[in-house]
């Protein structure tokens, strides 16, 4: 199944329907007058891979947008995707969605991108831009991207070769007063157009830094964010986060974004790394599940009665005794949409005394 904040989602959403994650993810447009950021959820892949993405769009939320909605199935189509070789299909894919994304949108709109990829045991994290991915293991934060940002000595310099100015955190063109914050997206062609270089070697790429990590026992949870939500911000709530995820409580989740000091776009995407005592319980639970529903369809007197079924055939009951009656009466006793309707005023009808017709 696949979650789109723009395929009309609600702004907070979660799903625990995995048996090594439990997802939550939590959208805050803050006070910017259109919502530029994008997330994406896809969980019960045949490969057992759970993804999640935040895309925090720049320009429009044309990029946001597009990367939201295609990034991911251009993912699961991939060859190597379905090889196992994620760290490649990754790589590939960002690309190819840049290249899918020339077509359909404004050259100015760009997004950020930040890409978890689960699968049992392990991770993949694929970032370009200011997007970032933090691991809480053995209740510490551990930051694990690094920002694409001008400010970054490599990224400044791949810039200025290719004909752009860098300035105060800024990469801009000559003769344009268009600026950009970050160095590396998706989308934003218009610091890609250098015939000269190729696409690895413009102003900004959307070449992503990969990296693996295995989970281990101390693993919690990875949070994926938005620069709207500063790290060092996220960071001080990380108890607070740790005691919402073990109360499952959304409500609270939600609050922690809401508050955040921002102007800008709020995402915070978690994803909760169940432990083996969890999976059995999920799995117990949904097995009991599963029995009792199959009993409840199969049989009538055996484990899957319950009470509801009673009062069901009591109804069932009623309805007839009514039918009887009016039958003897000559009265129309075939089903009617409103037949229970009609039979209740009927009744109340029928028992009212003499007198109290007469004063009707």
């Amino acid at each position: 199944m696949v979650y789109d904040s723009f395929g009309g989602q609600s702004r907070g959403f979660h799903t625990e329907q995995e048996r090594l994650v439990r997802i939550y993810a939590v959208i805050d447009q803050g006070r910017r007058r259109e919502m530029e950021d994008g997330c994406a959820i896809a969980t019960g892949l045949p490969s057992g891979v759970s993804l999640v993405g935040v895309f925090d769009g720049h320009g429009g939320d044309d990029a946001a947008r597009y990367c939201s909605s295609n990034l991911f199935k251009l993912l699961v189509r991939d060859e190597r995707f379905e090889k196992g070789e994620f760290r490649e299909s990754l790589h590939s894919v960002f690309l190819s969605t840049d290249e899918g994304f020339a077509g359909h949108g404004s050259t100015s709109s760009g997004t950020t991108a930040v890409v978890a990829l689960v699968k049992e045991g392990r991770f993949f994290v694929a970032h370009a831009g200011d997007s970032y991915c933090s691991l809480v293991k053995n209740k510490q934060m551990i930051h694990l991207t690094k920002d694409h940002v001008p400010s970054n000595l490599d990224e400044a310099d791949r810039a200025r070769k290719s004909k752009c100015v860098v300035h105060d955190g800024v990469v801009s063109k000559d003769g344009s007063l268009s600026t950009l914050a970050v160095t590396r997206a998706i989308g934003d062609f218009e610091f890609k157009d250098n015939p000269k270089k190729s696409r690895e070697e413009q102003a900004v790429v959307a070449d992503p830094e990969i990296l693996e990590q295995e989970i281990c026992d101390g693993c919690e949870f990875l949070i994926l964010a938005s620069d709207g939500l500063e790290r060092k911000y996220v960071e001080s709530c990380r108890e607070e986060i740790s005691k919402a995820l073990k109360e499952k409580n959304f409500e609270a989740l939600k609050e922690i974004v809401a508050r955040a000091q921002s102007n800008d776009n709020k995402t915070m995407v978690i994803v909760e790394f169940l432990k083996q005592d969890d999976r059995k319980k999920r799995d117990a639970t949904s097995r009991d599940s599963d029995h009792d529903l199959g009993s409840d369809l199969r049989s009538k007197n055996g484990d899957g009665y319950d009470r509801r079924r009673e009062n069901h055939r009591g109804d069932d009951r009623r309805r007839k005794d009514n039918r009887d009656y009016d039958r003897k009466r000559g009265r129309d006793h075939r089903w009617h949409p409103d037949y229970d309707q009609r039979r209740r005023g009927y009744d109340r009808r029928r028992s009212r005394t003499p007198e109290r017709r007469s004063k009707r």
